[in-house]
């Protein structure tokens, strides 16, 4: 049976990854250094995360105990809303 997980961006800069099933937090995904406005799933199983820090930021592995911060892209000059 696969894992059923769940993202959520907090006001404490991390992406928080839950088992939905157990309600355990897998992962606490840190690096943003503002608050984070949008995380998703992206294909192949990465994360992908925006915030107010302008930056995008993409963990390939999130389940991955060693991966910390991630790849980050800069280039806003302001917040960034969303990520699809």
């Amino acid at each position: 049976m696969t894992e059923e997980l769940v993202l959520a961006g907090t006001v404490f800069r991390m992406v928080l990854l839950w088992n939905i099933a157990s309600g355990q937090v897998l992962r606490r995904l840190t690096g943003h250094t503002g608050v984070i406005f949008d995380v998703i799933f992206c294909h192949g199983g990465g994360v992908a995360s925006v915030s107010d820090d302008r930056t995008v930021r993409f963990w390939e592995d999130p389940l991955h105990e060693q991966e910390k911060e991630g790849i980050v892209m800069f280039g806003h000059t302001s917040r960034v809303w969303r990520v699809r």
